[in-house]
């Protein structure tokens, strides 16, 4: 996959992550808040075959950034992890 299609996935995929997740946009933390925690979900997403694998993988980032009581339930990223691995087939579609 080329730099241009990571890098409209990477700005899709922080749309999507606008959501916030845990909260912080919500309590005044910057736009940016999530970045981190992007550019770690972004390049697994090569190793994700399901919306199931990307539910994982999202839960344990957030899990590795913050701690397991703010990251909160698995299912509570159900929604999220849908939209990014449907983000994730249309980008590797036109790869």
């Amino acid at each position: 996959m080329d730099n241009e299609v990571l890098s409209a996935a990477y700005r899709q995929l922080q749309d999507l992550l606008g959501v916030d997740p845990v909260g912080l946009l919500g309590m005044g933390a910057p736009d940016d808040e999530y970045d981190l925690e992007l550019g770690m979900i972004l390049p697994r997403l090569r190793e994700a075959n399901s919306a199931n694998d990307v539910l994982n993988i999202v839960h344990q980032v957030f899990i590795e950034c913050f701690d397991s009581k703010t990251a909160g339930p698995r299912n509570a990223y159900a929604g999220l992890a849908h939209e990014i691995w449907q983000a994730w087939l249309q980008f590797k579609a036109r790869g």
